[in-house]
């Protein structure tokens, strides 16, 4: 799934770029919680992917300046 791609690609430049831990765990929860509803709402986990996306791509923008 291409979404899962780039939230995968944006937790890993997230990582990189030393977004605060406890950011990151919490990524990691929602992820998780949102998988756990893929096949009753496939939707939502996507718009939620794409939440995840930008949260962690900010939070990686945020910290590199």
């Amino acid at each position: 799934m291409a979404a899962d791609d780039r939230l995968r690609d944006a937790y890993q430049a997230a990582v990189r770029a030393n977004v605060d831990r406890n950011t990151l765990v919490d990524v990691r929860s929602d992820w998780k919680r949102l998988r756990g509803r893929a096949s009753r709402d496939p939707q939502a986990l996507i718009r939620g992917y794409a939440l995840l996306t930008q949260e962690l791509r900010a939070e990686a923008r945020r910290v590199r300046r």
